[in-house]
């Protein structure tokens, strides 16, 4: 089995839904290794120093002006993620943690990636709080990794503590930054979304086939096809799903003139593929945003390890690509509609020109 290397770029909603779903290996790259050495050390030189950052040595939320001492730095850390109390999510935080923004420890980074190649997947609940972040679920990875809370350790559900034991690993020491690191990223929705991507890119597939079948089905008017009609629209959605249909109806009966063929066909099947171009256009706009979001860093404060400083940031706001899910809802939501609309006519033996329910005979029920 290939072993996917992460060094927090370039991860695609391909290896996501590999590592989800099939459970390939991953591996943390040597230049990814170093720089979450130096953003760690980083963190610990100026905590050193006693410089106020959120989330190390101050508290976070209301918190965020009480001092933490050094010496406390592993119990407040647990205490965050016990208060705020899986592949993907993992995956996706583990991808933004190397970007090296994160300065959370190296040996937690490293449980990340064991934790997915051990198969152990923390319990945690499916929906979480509304806010900034994934927080109230994320905390839940966080409890196991320290050996609390629930895992499934090769499908089997058990303590945290015990499936850490039996795949021969260690719980976690959380340090400075550790916890907040673990809690404050949008890893949930983001995984969420990346698998949604794959399936919505079967869908659309599936769709277009859908419709073509359909076609056929109805002796139906493939003009609106046309390439050269499709190109003076410009909708590249349209553009493409077009073309897909053209070479699913490629050797159709649809090609040669019929007496009884439509001048045009009803709008839900003279414009499905049309739609099915606005779904694959919502589509792209997620993917080209969801793809920065596994890619980049969502953390606050935010390290910059070259300048040796860090800064207060809103990295993780996440309404760009958000917005393109929502969006990609609406254009799903359209879909479905004119689904439904050609299934009804579908059943409709006046319109079908076909025996009711395609029965050889439509006498008498027996």
């Amino acid at each position: 089995m290939d072993t996917i290397m992460l060094n927090g770029r370039g991860l695609t909603f391909d290896q996501v839904k590999e590592v989800a779903y099939s459970k390939k290996l991953v591996e943390i790259t040597e230049a990814a290794e170093d720089i979450i050495k130096k953003s760690r050390a980083l963190i610990f030189k100026l905590a050193d120093e006693g410089y106020p950052v959120y989330g190390l040595n101050r508290g976070v939320g209301w918190n965020k002006d009480k001092y933490v001492f050094s010496e406390f730095f592993q119990k407040y850390n647990e205490n965050l993620i016990n208060a705020h109390c899986v592949r993907a999510m993992m995956l996706i935080r583990l991808n933004t943690a190397l970007c090296g923004s994160t300065g959370m420890a190296p040996e937690i980074l490293h449980l990340y990636r064991d934790f997915l190649n051990n198969d152990i997947v923390p319990v945690i609940p499916r929906r979480g709080s509304v806010g900034e972040a994934d927080i109230a679920t994320l905390s839940h990875i966080g409890l196991a990794m320290i050996g609390q809370g629930e895992v499934f350790y090769k499908g089997e559900r058990m303590a945290a503590a015990e499936a850490i034991e039996k795949a021969g690993l260690e719980p976690a020491v959380l340090g400075p930054k550790d916890g907040l690191g673990i809690v404050s990223s949008n890893a949930h929705g983001a995984g969420l979304a990346a698998l949604a991507v794959k399936e919505v890119e079967e869908l659309i597939e599936v769709s277009n086939l859908a419709y073509c079948l359909g076609m056929e089905g109805l002796n139906g008017n493939i003009e609106s096809l046309d390439e050269k009609v499709n190109e003076a629209r410009k909708m590249k959605g349209q553009i493409e799903c077009a073309a897909q249909c053209r070479e699913f109806l490629v050797g159709s009966y649809l090609h040669v003139p019929h007496k009884e063929r439509a001048l045009q066909d009803s709008l839900a099947y003279r414009g499905a593929f049309a739609i099915n171009g606005s779904v694959l256009d919502s589509l792209n706009y997620v993917k080209e945003n969801l793809e920065i979001q596994l890619n980049s860093t969502d953390d606050n404060p935010c390290i910059l390890v070259e300048e040796e400083r860090l800064s207060v940031s809103t990295n993780f706001e996440p309404t760009t690509w958000v917005v393109g899910i929502e969006m990609l809802n609406i254009a799903l939501n359209h879909m479905s509609k004119t689904a439904c609309h050609r299934t009804i006519k579908l059943s409709d033996p006046s319109f079908t020109k076909l025996s009711r329910f395609l029965t050889p005979s439509e006498g008498d029920v027996i």
